[in-house]
């Protein structure tokens, strides 16, 4: 990546960026720190272009390698003609995210739309156009003429071209594609071919093509670009994001192993404990063994949360589809922290709508995630759990959950990366307040997996509000609740 000439850009399943080049700063603008983790559409894509962006992700998405044209927005708001190539990350068979590059050729288009407009009289500006560029008779496929750039890049005279064809371009085996597409305007997706030169060395090339008036003849002229060190960076990069699932599977399966292993003497050492507290001991005995098995507890709920992860990163975690009441979902999970809040003597309000399908555990986990932290970064006031329903045409609910606190509240710089794996808001939190930082990137990949999205809103002294969006069928028979 650092390397290649070509604007490379990693993202997540969700848009977000996960890593850039510095071809790509240099092309938009941007500096690497000012694109990780935001979405890449909302930096760089005209307003207008967001649902064809949209479109375009989806079917990267679904395993289809995506080329195309389409115009971005540099940092300093000029548009950039680019050629998009994209596809698909995948995890054991998961979608992961999207490997894309990015390559201008605003020159080009430039080119291709001044030569169209101008019937080709400005020959200055032909001749020196960088890129290939044929004439050829539309009655029987003889050159007609060509630039500089073709005689330097495929070694022929225009004297030789002049007795050629484009088939004595083309290798035998394209014959069959070039016959189909010699008389097709082609202005828009360029088509890929193989080139000869006159030494007989081979070329990837994209050739957009259109009619035109020559000389008084009705031809066709394309427009042909080298694109051989592009698919070798193509095919570098498939083989480097082939690699990558390799390891992400091997540390998947190495963190299952081990945190099985880790599980069985845990449980014996909980159990042993047990067994030992329901025996005669003095209070500083019992003190002593109570902190052993509040500890094997948390290892036990970390191992869990590096379990969990570890799937979701592999593509592995699967959510079960059932019918339940979502509101005793919600109180259920919110009483196991009641104790925690009466402790502080913070109000704890549940205010939720009823039954919905889909998995109830995960969604317990999620609130447990969020509750738990406002319990643990709120001193005084309250902390609140709301939703708000909507009705979707797809025989779904869209529900978006608030957990509400008035606790210590997130530093502006730090909301970025609030969500990354093992990141904590301060350094100095683990001390203070405990966590490994794993938890809000479960909870907020889960609500990737359950149809939504994560974020927060936060005011630093004051309290924050962590919001989540998670989709849910519609129960033909709502679960009846008292």
């Amino acid at each position: 990546m650092e390397c290649n000439p070509l604007a490379v850009v990693v993202l997540r399943s969700d848009g977000s960026v996960v890593d850039c080049n510095p071809a790509f700063e240099q092309l938009f603008g941007y500096s690497r720190d000012e694109v990780i983790l935001r979405q890449l559409d909302e930096l760089i894509v005209p307003e207008e272009e967001r649902e064809r962006a949209e479109q375009l992700t989806a079917r990267a998405k679904d395993g289809e390698e995506v080329h195309t044209e389409l115009c971005r927005i540099h940092k300093e708001g000029h548009y950039i003609d680019v050629a998009l190539h994209a596809v698909e990350v995948r995890v054991d068979g998961a979608h992961s995210g999207i490997f894309t590059i990015y390559e201008d050729i605003s020159d080009r288009k430039r080119t291709a739309d001044a030569l169209k407009q101008s019937d080709l009289r400005s020959r200055t500006l032909f001749e020196h156009v960088s890129d290939p560029i044929f004439i050829f008779d539309k009655a029987n496929n003889y050159f007609l003429d060509c630039n500089s750039a073709v005689q330097r890049i495929y070694g022929y005279t225009r004297e030789e071209l002049q007795e050629m064809t484009p088939y004595d371009l083309h290798p035998p085996e394209d014959y069959v594609k070039v016959h189909e597409n010699i008389a097709v305007a082609n202005v828009d997706t360029p088509n890929t071919y193989v080139h000869l030169a006159k030494d007989g060395r081979r070329m990837d090339v994209e050739i957009l093509s259109d009619d035109i008036q020559w000389g008084g003849r009705l031809a066709w002229i394309s427009i042909v670009r080298d694109i051989t060190e592009r698919n070798r960076a193509e095919a570098e990069l498939r083989g480097a994001k082939a690699d990558a699932e390799d390891a992400t599977a091997a540390k998947s399966g190495f963190l299952a192993n081990m945190s099985h292993e880790i599980r069985t003497p845990m449980n014996a050492i909980m159990g042993m404990t047990d067994l030992t507290l329901d025996t005669k001991l003095d209070s500083e005995q019992r003190d002593y063994l109570q902190t052993a098995r509040d500890a094997s507890e948390s290892l036990l709920a970390l191992i869990d949360d590096i379990l969990d992860f570890s799937k979701i990163e592999a593509g592995k975690l699967e959510l079960e589809i059932l019918d339940f009441s979502l509101r005793d979902t919600v109180e259920n999970a919110v009483k196991t922290l009641a104790i925690r809040a009466q402790e502080k003597d913070l109000e704890l309000a549940v205010d939720v709508p009823d039954s919905v399908v889909g998995d109830p555990e995960r969604l317990r986990q999620i609130i447990v995630n969020l509750v738990g932290n406002a319990i643990k970064f709120t001193e005084v006031g309250e902390i609140e759990v709301s939703t708000k329903l909507d009705v979707l045409e797809s025989a779904e609910v869209a529900l978006r959950f608030t957990v509400r606190d008035t606790g210590v509240g997130i530093e502006e710089e730090k909301l970025a990366s609030i969500f990354e794996s093992f990141s904590q808001a301060d350094v100095s939190t683990t001390r203070q307040y405990g966590g490994t930082g794993l938890g809000l990137a479960i909870s907020s990949q889960l609500a990737d997996r359950m149809g939504g999205r994560m974020w927060v809103e936060s005011t630093f002294g004051e309290g924050s509000s962590f919001h989540f969006i998670a989709r849910f069928g519609m129960q033909e028979n709502p679960v009846e609740t008292s």
